[in-house]
């Protein structure tokens, strides 16, 4: 929301482009979010992925 004020929107714009974001986020599956924090943090540090992966995941990637 701040970056679309600092954008020059006014409040009410920027409220609902924020709602909206937020309508289309709720609609996505935690699994499906899991992959894909999995699949970043496994390009960008693949040491705390394998340690994530060793005690919290029980799906193989």
């Amino acid at each position: 929301m701040e970056v679309c004020k600092k954008a020059g929107a006014s409040e009410s714009t920027s409220k609902q482009v924020l709602d909206q974001i937020v309508k289309r986020l709720l609609k996505v599956k935690s699994s499906k979010i899991r992959k894909m924090v999995n699949k970043k943090l496994r390009k960008i540090d693949k040491e705390a992925f394998d340690n994530y992966r060793k005690h919290y995941i029980k799906e193989p990637f």
